[in-house]
């Protein structure tokens, strides 16, 4: 009786955990759609401490992240949310090279931050993109 009982506390936390990750994910999809990313932003980021395989909220982050930086007027601010957008994009693509969605994430996150760069900085972005393109398999 007890050894069920403590074999139940052990998968308790595992079942609820999923569970809060669907309805995290629910929520999120919800908040953008009324078009609220500020907020949907966080709780991507908190599916992503649950579950950092969650391929799909690694290039949601992203893609927020570009979104909600391009509306910044400060540049020094856009900046950091192109680079934030390009790290989550980054992640994503660590988990799956072969997604198409991971890889539009990625060419949108470095496209955002060469449109504020100067020449130099854009050409440093480039070869960041190339690297990322040489690391690709060939199929």
């Amino acid at each position: 009786m007890i050894r069920s009982f403590v074999v139940l506390l052990f998968f308790l936390p595992i079942v609820a955990g999923a569970q809060d990750v669907a309805s995290l994910l629910s929520r999120a999809v919800q908040l953008e759609g009324q078009f609220r990313e500020e907020e949907a932003l966080p709780v991507y980021e908190q599916v992503i401490r649950l579950r950092p395989d969650q391929v799909f909220a690694w290039c949601r982050c992203s893609d927020l992240s570009c979104r909600i930086g391009n509306r910044q007027t400060n540049k020094d601010r856009k900046v950091a949310m192109f680079k934030e957008g390009y790290a989550y994009a980054r992640s994503a693509w660590r988990l799956d090279s072969t997604n198409s969605e991971v890889n539009i994430a990625m060419a949108f996150s470095l496209a955002r931050m060469a449109l504020i760069q100067n020449g130099k900085e854009r050409i440093t972005t480039a070869r960041g993109y190339q690297t990322v393109c040489g690391e690709c398999d060939p199929v």
